[in-house]
């Protein structure tokens, strides 16, 4: 089996390279966006198995790339985490009402982030065999 694809969206150089070089150790196959615009290009371009996504993008807030994702009929079971600094941010909630999966504190742990993002995955592989059932 292929390497899962992930992308990874955060304008923050440093957390996207850090959750990007976690997740290349663990056998994925990691593509990067700064911004709201790259993200959802990125998106288009390589159909990821996984979205890890910040809130807080320039271009394009992540609610609103998480929102024309969710409405594009080809992604109804893609995981989406939502990667925060502010977990009682109201945008937060928005995520959760738009179809996020998860959310990760950006202060976790890494063996915790890894750990959401095998669950969001073996979900979605899941919900996937239920549809094709």
């Amino acid at each position: 089996m292929d390497a899962r694809r992930v992308l990874v969206a955060d304008d923050s150089p440093t957390q996207r390279r850090l959750v990007a070089d976690l997740l290349r150790a663990e056998g994925f196959e990691v593509h990067e966006a700064q911004d709201g615009r790259v993200a959802l290009d990125l998106w288009r371009i390589i159909r990821p198995d996984l979205l890890v996504l910040d809130l807080d993008l320039p271009l394009l807030h992540g609610n609103d790339v998480l929102a024309k994702i969710r409405h594009d009929w080809r992604s109804p079971s893609l995981p989406v985490l939502i990667l925060t600094a502010d977990e009682r941010d109201e945008a937060l909630s928005q995520s959760l009402d738009l179809g996020a999966d998860d959310f990760v504190p950006k202060s976790a742990r890494p063996d915790e982030l890894l750990k959401r993002v095998h669950r969001a995955l073996r979900a979605s592989i899941a919900a996937e065999s239920r549809r094709t059932a």
